[in-house]
């Protein structure tokens, strides 16, 4: 199922009314998409109410609808299908809607979602992922972040005698009596938009989806597909000039802006892109990514920013890496020893110091940059003892991470290698599939 994206009407009186666009995102959840699309279609969603706003000391913490609706100058209760099975992986971040659980008071029950959803107003990850909401989607666009935090500070009321689950719900311009129309804030409509033709973003070095991961600073991309475009770029590929330094924004009359910001271009095709993310996007929340091929511009793609989306450079399964004395590719043919000294290629660990240009190639003297956030080699889920160096790769693009290390006491085969970056109290780990041979 593609990704799509639908779009919330919300009238909330004069500071909560305009629309909410989400994109959903079937990769993650996809029964789940299908259940929320299934209530869209069948008009389960017309006039549906916002009825609880929740607060966790003091702050914005989440907005709930999808239960009820206002038909016929009255509320009724939305006919509820079969509960949709748990699909709990993307963290309940700020932005991101989930399933509610419909399980009784005092019952946990992860598969119990049906008509439900709620706005994380706030990153409720700490609270909510260990009870395995569902994500599926989040928006896109300042528009829907502003609309929802309206609706968030909203004045609540305890109208319980109306539904016991309308105890703490946002209303506008009421005093007393019964709400009305004029009162409840409503979603009219929710429509999917015209799905324009999307580009396929991922980690150069895993290949991990972007609208998942998100995007970090200084982090590798490939973009897969075309757009409204005719293509991404050249029909014949073009690499970028191995001796320019910093490496050049355009290649082959292609460029990718991130913010407005272009990426330094390491390849150009009609089918694929591959690019730098600049440095420039840490410390913003989002980030759009649009593809201009002879000055024709994409549709844009919002994306999460992200501290850090680490990678390593694999070849069929195992890390790309090599012998540092012979340069010799390590793999099943070629397994480690004990003790031996060897180095490997990452990317995505985000922000570096000191800084460089974008694009810039690691020269001069080393100690060469190194990761702003810890940055820890992992073989089977222990921290590497001995590593002499995490940095900038010599002689690469600003990005791209070399780590060089000793092999430590392993038994002979298969052993699992990860990057783990640590920034701001989160942990982010390149994906599982990559490892070291030993022998």
């Amino acid at each position: 199922m593609p990704a799509q994206t639908v779009r919330f009407s919300i009238s909330g009186g004069p500071t909560a009314t305009g629309t909410i666009d989400v994109q959903l995102n079937p990769a993650a959840a996809p029964k789940t998409v299908a259940n929320f699309l299934n209530y869209v279609s069948s008009g389960g969603y017309t006039n549906s109410i916002f009825h609880r706003a929740a607060y966790s000391n003091g702050v914005p913490f989440i907005i709930q609808g999808g239960g009820f609706q206002y038909n016929n100058n009255a509320v009724v209760t939305t006919p509820v299908n079969a509960a949709v099975t748990n699909e709990y992986s993307l963290s309940n971040v700020r932005g991101t809607i989930a399933m509610a659980l419909s399980a009784p008071s005092g019952v946990t029950d992860i598969n119990s979602a049906t008509d439900e959803w709620f706005f994380n107003v706030s990153n409720n990850s700490t609270s909510l992922n260990s009870q395995q909401f569902t994500v599926f989607g989040t928006i896109v666009g300042t528009a829907g972040f502003k609309i929802m935090d309206a609706i968030s500070v909203l004045p609540e009321y305890d109208e319980s005698a109306i539904l016991p689950d309308f105890s703490t719900i946002p209303l506008v311009n009421f005093t007393s009596g019964t709400p009305d129309a004029t009162n409840y804030v409503l979603v009219t409509s929710i429509v999917v938009l015209p799905e324009p033709a999307q580009l396929g973003v991922v980690n150069a070095a895993s290949s991990a989806a972007a609208l998942t991961s998100g995007i970090a600073p200084g982090e590798l991309l490939t973009i897969y597909g075309s757009n409204s475009l005719a293509s991404l770029g050249p029909a014949t590929g073009v690499g970028f000039d191995q001796k320019s330094n910093p490496v050049s924004t355009t290649l082959a009359n292609t460029q990718v802006l991130f913010n407005g910001t272009p990426g330094p271009m390491l390849y150009a095709s009609s089918g694929q892109t591959n690019v730098v993310a600049p440095f420039a996007i840490a410390g913003s929340s989002t980030v759009s990514v649009v593809v201009k091929y002879q000055n024709i511009a994409s549709d844009p793609l919002l994306f999460r920013t992200v501290p850090a989306a680490p990678g390593i450079f694999a070849i069929s399964g195992d890390g790309a890496i090599v012998d540092n004395t012979t340069g010799a590719v390590i793999n099943v043919s070629n397994p480690a020893s004990v003790g031996e000294i060897l180095a490997l290629f990452a990317e995505g660990q985000g922000v570096m110091t000191p800084a460089l240009a974008d694009g810039a190639i690691i020269s001069g003297n080393p100690p060469y940059q190194t990761p702003v956030a810890t940055t820890t080699l992992l073989i089977d889920g222990q921290p590497v003892p001995t590593v002499y160096y995490t940095g900038g790769a010599p002689a690469d693009v600003n990005g791209v991470l070399q780590v060089d290390f000793a092999v430590p006491s392993l038994a002979p085969g298969k052993h699992q290698i990860q990057l783990q970056v640590v920034s701001g109290g989160t942990t982010y780990l390149s994906p599982t599939g990559v490892n070291l041979q030993t022998k």
